[in-house]
């Protein structure tokens, strides 16, 4: 499942499924965010920001589901504990 914030994108499954609904509704994949901007290390929240709100429309079309940014954190691929990273990124 696909979750925006209204400015931010993430799966709830994968990276893989991220990546492949971004592509769909055009997000270029430079764009994606899973390294900290200053440091360089990775992220502890991948995903990808929405600018426009064209491109916003066209995620909520696309099946994105609204939901409070807290929401959003909770739900996302990366946020299960119980989840090792090898087998959540593709």
């Amino acid at each position: 499942m696909i979750l925006t914030d209204g400015v931010h994108v993430v799966s709830t499954e994968s990276e893989a499924e991220l990546h492949t609904f971004a592509a769909r509704v055009g997000l270029r994949r430079e764009w994606y965010q899973n390294t900290h901007p200053r440091t360089r290390q990775p992220s502890r929240h991948p995903h990808y920001d929405i600018l426009t709100a064209s491109k916003l429309r066209r995620a909520i079309q696309a099946g994105a589901i609204r939901v409070t940014s807290q929401e959003l954190f909770r739900q996302a691929w990366w946020a299960s504990p119980t989840a090792p990273d090898q087998e959540k990124r593709s």
